[in-house]
């Protein structure tokens, strides 16, 4: 279900603030269960209103959706979203998706999976913590510039989820990244 990944990094823009919800410095989700700490100033985020935006349009027709079907596996696969601080006019975001894999793919699957998107795989590795998981690193154009993109690959529970960390035109994906990945647990 990497199809998805895609979608939502681009249309995070300083204006968004206006619907933005503050929640704990946590991020939680129960079902399948994962929680990681937030950095300082991100807050969790609802990208309900954002499907209707033209960055969703790009991002359908890139990996060859019509926009009904790309919201429809939006909407299914996002458990949770969060914001962070705006880098360049733009908001550095994570997300939290059903992976659509019972068994955590390989760095090989995940680079093909990544390149038929129109991704640019930079790296992939294993890390352990909170188990096993796959981290990739990519990067692709958009109209807005270039997006910087992680993404974690986990199983919980027997399901697989991806936390997609990424920000068009700066931030600073690698450290957030980082403090995902130390303080990720699937309790």
């Amino acid at each position: 279900m990497l199809v998805v990944l895609v979608a939502l990094l681009v249309g995070v823009s300083g204006g968004l603030g206006l619907r933005a919800a503050r929640a704990p410095h946590e991020l939680v989700v129960a079902d399948p269960p994962v929680r990681f700490e937030l950095p300082a100033g991100w807050h969790r985020y609802d990208r309900s209103g954002d499907l209707g935006e033209p960055y969703v349009r790009e991002a359908a027709a890139r990996q060859g959706f019509t926009m009904q079907d790309y919201v429809a596996k939006i909407r299914a696969s996002t458990l949770a979203t969060a914001v962070g601080p705006a880098s360049e006019g733009r908001y550095q975001s994570i997300d939290v998706q059903k992976g659509g894999f019972s068994r955590l793919p390989t760095t090989q699957e995940i680079t093909s999976q990544m390149t038929r998107l129109a991704m640019e795989v930079d790296s992939t590795h294993s890390v352990s913590t909170a188990g096993e998981v796959v981290v990739a690193q990519a990067h692709y154009p958009v109209a807005e510039g270039r997006a910087e993109t992680e993404v974690i690959h986990l199983l919980t529970h027997g399901e697989g989820v991806m936390i997609t960390v990424s920000a068009v035109g700066g931030g600073d994906v690698e450290a957030v990244v980082a403090q995902v990945l130390a303080t990720l647990r699937t309790t």
